[in-house]
Protein backbone atom coordinates (compact mmCIF):
# COMPACT_ATOMS: atom_id res chain seq x y z
CA UNK A 1 0.00 0.00 0.00
CA UNK A 2 2.56 2.29 0.57
CA UNK A 3 3.95 2.26 -2.79
CA UNK A 4 0.52 3.21 -4.21
CA UNK A 5 0.77 6.43 -1.13
CA UNK A 6 -1.14 9.45 -2.65
CA UNK A 7 -1.47 12.63 -0.25
CA UNK A 8 -4.79 13.54 -1.97
CA UNK A 9 -6.04 10.06 -1.48
CA UNK A 10 -4.58 9.01 1.74
CA UNK A 11 -4.77 11.56 5.25
CA UNK A 12 -3.48 10.60 8.59
CA UNK A 13 -5.57 10.27 11.47
CA UNK A 14 -4.88 13.91 12.52
CA UNK A 15 -6.07 15.21 9.35
CA UNK A 16 -9.41 13.47 9.30
CA UNK A 17 -9.64 14.48 12.43
CA UNK A 18 -9.93 17.98 11.22
CA UNK A 19 -11.77 17.05 8.71
CA UNK A 20 -14.32 15.86 10.44
CA UNK A 21 -14.40 16.87 14.45
CA UNK A 22 -14.07 13.41 15.25
CA UNK A 23 -10.78 12.25 17.45
CA UNK A 24 -8.20 10.73 16.04
CA UNK A 25 -8.64 7.46 18.49
CA UNK A 26 -12.02 7.13 17.00
CA UNK A 27 -10.92 7.14 13.11
CA UNK A 28 -8.23 4.65 14.04
CA UNK A 29 -10.83 2.11 15.60
CA UNK A 30 -12.93 3.07 12.74
CA UNK A 31 -10.08 1.80 10.45
CA UNK A 32 -9.27 -1.18 12.63
CA UNK A 33 -13.07 -2.20 12.10
CA UNK A 34 -13.01 -1.63 8.24
CA UNK A 35 -15.68 0.66 8.19
CA UNK A 36 -12.98 3.56 6.86
CA UNK A 37 -10.36 2.31 4.30
CA UNK A 38 -7.24 2.73 5.81
CA UNK A 39 -3.68 1.23 5.97
CA UNK A 40 -0.86 1.36 9.09
CA UNK A 41 2.63 2.23 8.88
CA UNK A 42 3.90 1.47 12.28
CA UNK A 43 1.16 2.91 14.64
CA UNK A 44 0.24 5.50 12.18
CA UNK A 45 -3.10 4.63 10.34
CA UNK A 46 -3.82 6.49 6.89
CA UNK A 47 -6.99 6.93 5.38
CA UNK A 48 -8.60 6.94 2.84
CA UNK A 49 -9.88 10.64 1.77
CA UNK A 50 -12.94 9.73 0.32
CA UNK A 51 -13.97 7.69 3.19
CA UNK A 52 -13.49 9.83 5.94
CA UNK A 53 -15.64 12.22 3.99
CA UNK A 54 -18.18 9.77 2.96
CA UNK A 55 -18.43 9.05 7.05
CA UNK A 56 -18.69 12.62 8.14
CA UNK A 57 -21.75 12.96 5.93
CA UNK A 58 -23.14 10.09 7.62
CA UNK A 59 -22.76 10.98 11.15
CA UNK A 60 -24.04 14.72 9.60
CA UNK A 61 -27.09 13.28 9.08
CA UNK A 62 -27.19 11.67 12.72
CA UNK A 63 -29.10 13.48 16.06
CA UNK A 64 -26.30 16.52 16.74
CA UNK A 65 -25.21 14.79 19.90
CA UNK A 66 -23.83 11.94 18.29
CA UNK A 67 -20.54 10.93 17.33
CA UNK A 68 -18.12 7.65 17.35
CA UNK A 69 -18.04 7.45 21.05
CA UNK A 70 -21.73 7.21 20.84
CA UNK A 71 -21.99 4.07 18.92
CA UNK A 72 -20.17 0.58 18.82
CA UNK A 73 -19.67 -2.01 16.23
CA UNK A 74 -21.41 -5.42 16.72
CA UNK A 75 -18.05 -6.83 17.72
CA UNK A 76 -17.22 -4.26 20.43
CA UNK A 77 -21.36 -4.78 21.50
CA UNK A 78 -20.54 -7.90 21.80
CA UNK A 79 -17.97 -7.56 24.57
CA UNK A 80 -20.04 -5.25 26.33
CA UNK A 81 -22.67 -7.38 26.32
CA UNK A 82 -21.81 -11.57 26.23
CA UNK A 83 -23.63 -11.95 23.18
CA UNK A 84 -22.78 -12.56 19.61
CA UNK A 85 -22.47 -10.67 16.86
CA UNK A 86 -24.97 -12.35 14.92
CA UNK A 87 -27.79 -11.80 17.25
CA UNK A 88 -26.99 -8.45 17.95
CA UNK A 89 -27.00 -7.85 14.36
CA UNK A 90 -30.72 -9.31 14.13
CA UNK A 91 -31.80 -6.78 17.17
CA UNK A 92 -30.73 -3.90 14.81
CA UNK A 93 -32.39 -5.08 11.85
CA UNK A 94 -35.57 -5.53 13.96
CA UNK A 95 -35.54 -2.18 14.92
CA UNK A 96 -34.84 -3.54 18.64
CA UNK A 97 -32.08 -1.46 19.00
CA UNK A 98 -31.03 1.77 17.51
CA UNK A 99 -28.74 1.71 14.49
CA UNK A 100 -27.57 2.30 11.24
CA UNK A 101 -25.78 0.16 8.32
CA UNK A 102 -23.03 1.28 6.61
CA UNK A 103 -21.92 -1.59 3.46
CA UNK A 104 -22.05 -4.94 5.34
CA UNK A 105 -21.25 -3.51 8.62
CA UNK A 106 -23.65 -2.41 11.79
CA UNK A 107 -23.15 0.68 14.15
CA UNK A 108 -25.33 0.10 17.31
CA UNK A 109 -26.06 2.83 19.94
CA UNK A 110 -24.32 2.26 22.54
CA UNK A 111 -26.69 3.39 25.31
CA UNK A 112 -29.41 1.28 24.02
CA UNK A 113 -27.11 -1.78 23.26
CA UNK A 114 -26.74 -1.26 27.55
CA UNK A 115 -30.09 -1.04 27.71
CA UNK A 116 -31.04 -3.66 26.00
CA UNK A 117 -28.52 -5.88 28.04
CA UNK A 118 -29.83 -4.31 31.99
CA UNK A 119 -33.60 -5.10 30.27
CA UNK A 120 -32.87 -8.63 28.89
CA UNK A 121 -31.46 -9.21 32.70
CA UNK A 122 -34.73 -9.34 34.22
CA UNK A 123 -35.92 -12.00 32.51
CA UNK A 124 -35.16 -15.78 33.42
CA UNK A 125 -31.36 -16.06 32.75
CA UNK A 126 -31.79 -19.10 29.92
CA UNK A 127 -32.87 -16.46 27.72
CA UNK A 128 -31.01 -13.96 25.56
CA UNK A 129 -31.42 -12.82 22.19
CA UNK A 130 -31.70 -15.97 19.90
CA UNK A 131 -34.36 -17.12 22.22
CA UNK A 132 -36.89 -13.88 21.23
CA UNK A 133 -38.02 -12.65 17.75
CA UNK A 134 -39.81 -9.77 16.17
CA UNK A 135 -43.34 -10.55 14.87
CA UNK A 136 -41.89 -9.84 10.98
CA UNK A 137 -39.36 -13.30 12.39
CA UNK A 138 -42.46 -15.03 13.42
CA UNK A 139 -44.11 -14.50 10.32
CA UNK A 140 -41.87 -15.65 8.27
CA UNK A 141 -41.81 -18.74 10.81
CA UNK A 142 -45.30 -19.52 10.51
CA UNK A 143 -46.99 -17.70 7.85
CA UNK A 144 -49.03 -16.26 10.34
CA UNK A 145 -49.34 -12.43 9.70
CA UNK A 146 -47.54 -9.71 12.01
CA UNK A 147 -51.06 -8.12 13.44
CA UNK A 148 -52.36 -12.14 14.22
CA UNK A 149 -48.85 -12.57 16.13
CA UNK A 150 -49.44 -8.90 18.23
CA UNK A 151 -52.94 -9.96 18.81
CA UNK A 152 -51.76 -13.22 19.92
CA UNK A 153 -49.29 -11.73 22.52
CA UNK A 154 -51.42 -9.08 23.79
CA UNK A 155 -53.76 -12.00 24.32
CA UNK A 156 -50.98 -13.63 26.09
CA UNK A 157 -51.64 -16.89 24.34
CA UNK A 158 -47.66 -16.72 22.87
CA UNK A 159 -45.34 -15.37 25.50
CA UNK A 160 -43.75 -12.06 24.58
CA UNK A 161 -42.81 -8.71 25.97
CA UNK A 162 -43.36 -4.92 24.08
CA UNK A 163 -40.60 -2.47 23.79
CA UNK A 164 -42.06 0.50 22.76
CA UNK A 165 -44.31 -0.13 19.93
CA UNK A 166 -42.60 -3.34 19.10
CA UNK A 167 -43.05 -6.81 20.20
CA UNK A 168 -40.47 -9.52 20.91
CA UNK A 169 -41.67 -13.49 20.80
CA UNK A 170 -40.53 -16.01 23.17
CA UNK A 171 -39.63 -18.35 19.44
CA UNK A 172 -39.85 -21.34 21.09
CA UNK A 173 -43.39 -20.85 21.91
CA UNK A 174 -44.35 -19.03 18.55
CA UNK A 175 -43.15 -22.85 17.18
CA UNK A 176 -45.42 -24.48 19.50
CA UNK A 177 -48.35 -22.25 19.00
CA UNK A 178 -48.06 -22.72 15.27
CA UNK A 179 -47.52 -26.82 15.50
CA UNK A 180 -50.18 -27.12 17.84
CA UNK A 181 -52.78 -24.80 15.57
CA UNK A 182 -51.09 -27.35 12.52
CA UNK A 183 -52.00 -30.54 14.46
CA UNK A 184 -55.79 -29.37 15.55
CA UNK A 185 -56.79 -28.56 11.95
CA UNK A 186 -60.15 -27.60 11.59
CA UNK A 187 -60.94 -28.50 15.43
CA UNK A 188 -59.02 -25.61 16.10
CA UNK A 189 -62.52 -23.49 15.32
CA UNK A 190 -64.61 -26.01 17.40
CA UNK A 191 -66.33 -23.47 19.58
CA UNK A 192 -65.44 -25.86 22.51
CA UNK A 193 -61.84 -26.10 22.26
CA UNK A 194 -60.19 -25.49 25.35
CA UNK A 195 -63.35 -25.71 27.80
CA UNK A 196 -64.20 -27.94 30.26
CA UNK A 197 -66.54 -30.86 29.87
Amino acid sequence: MAKDFDPEEWITTKEASRLTGHTAEALGRLAREGLIKGWKRGRDWFLNKADVQAYAAEMAALPKDAGPKDWVTTTEAAELTGYTAEALRRLARGGLIKAWKRGRDWFLSKAEVLAYTEEMATLPTDTGPKDWITTAEASRLTGYSAITLRLLAREGRIKARKRGRDWFLDKANVLAYAEEMKRLGTAKHAPTRGKKK
